[in-house]
C-alpha cells in the first residue's frame, strides 16, 4: 500500500515486509526483494530459474547486486540453482529465518507501527540512496531532513531525549 505525502516528490511509502515461506522463486524473489525486510520459513526454497528456460530475470538483475554481494547474485542468476532458507539467511537475502512467518511479521509490523511515520519513511528514502549523489539528491537528502525535523513526531521525540540528558 503506497502512501504518499505531498511535498516530497511522491516518494513516501510504508515499509513492506515479505513474508517467504515454501517455494519462492522468479517473480515471487523478484517482488521480496523490493521489500524493506524479509522473514524466511526454515522451509523456503529460493532461487531465478529464468535462464534455464530462455529468460531473464531484469527486476533482479537490477535490484540483486544491491542487497547482496554481486558474486552471490550473479550465482543465483546465471547458474539458476535455488538455495534454502539458511543459505539465504547466511549471504543476507533474508533477515531471518523463524517458524511462523506470519506471526513474525505482524510482530515486526507491530513495532513499525509504534514509530514514527515521518522518521520510518524519511529513513527508508535515504537508506535506498546510491553511493554517487549528484547536486539535486544531495539537495533532496537536506529537503527529506528539514521535512523530518519539521514533524511533530520529530519535535515531541527530540524533546524527550533532552529531558533524559
Amino acid at each position: 500500500h503506497r502512501k504518499v505525502l505531498p511535498g516530497l516528490g511522491g516518494w513516501l511509502m510504508k515499509s513492506v515486509i515479505a513474508a517467504m515461506h515454501g517455494y519462492c522463486i522468479g517473480m515471487g524473489m523478484s517482488l521480496a526483494i523490493h521489500c524493506d525486510l524479509r522473514l524466511a520459513s526454515t522451509n523456503a526454497v529460493i532461487g531465478y530459474p529464468e535462464v534455464k528456460h530462455g529468460m531473464i530475470s531484469a527486476i533482479s538483475a537490477l535490484r540483486l547486486p544491491e542487497l547482496i554481494s554481486s558474486a552471490r547474485a550473479m550465482e543465483l542468476l546465471l547458474l539458476a540453482k535455488n538455495i534454502n532458507a539458511e543459505q539465504a539467511e547466511r549471504i543476507g537475502l533474508v533477515n531471518a529465518l523463524v517458524a511462523d512467518v506470519h506471526a513474525e511479521a505482524e510482530h515486526w509490523a507491530t513495532i513499525l507501527a509504534g514509530y514514527s511515520t515521518a522518521a520510518l519513511q524519511a529513513t527508508k528514502r535515504l537508506a535506498t540512496f546510491t553511493r554517487r549523489h549528484s547536486e539535486a539528491e544531495r539537495a533532496e537528502v537536506e529537503a527529506v531532513r528539514a521535512w523530518v525535523e519539521s514533524q511533530p513526531d520529530y519535535k515531541r521525540g527530540a524533546a524527550a531525549f533532552a529531558q533524559k540528558e
